[in-house]
């Protein structure tokens, strides 16, 4: 599981070849408990997708939008952090 596994909606899974299928579906199990959307791949997928929403975060910031206001939303959709709010970190 790609971190951080307690804070945000999304967790990513990685199960290569050869994962063990009961394993995975109690992670999978648990991860729902605790009410994460899970991603099961077989190579990470997280940094592209963090790497678009960068850049649509920028492109709205360009565009006139607040920054506060962009992290705002982020977080109320259920992300532990908006993007402006982890470049400050």
């Amino acid at each position: 599981v790609v971190p951080p596994v307690t804070t945000g909606r999304a967790a990513e899974v990685i199960a290569p070849d050869g994962t063990d299928p009961d394993s995975l579906r109690v992670l999978l199990a648990v991860l729902r408990r605790l009410g994460r959307q899970t991603i099961v791949t077989h190579a990470p997928v997280m940094p592209a997708l963090s790497g678009a929403l960068w850049r649509a975060a920028d492109r709205a910031l360009e565009r006139g939008a607040d920054p506060y206001a962009i992290d705002g939303a982020l977080v109320r959709w259920g992300f532990a952090w908006g993007p402006f709010a982890l470049r400050d970190r």
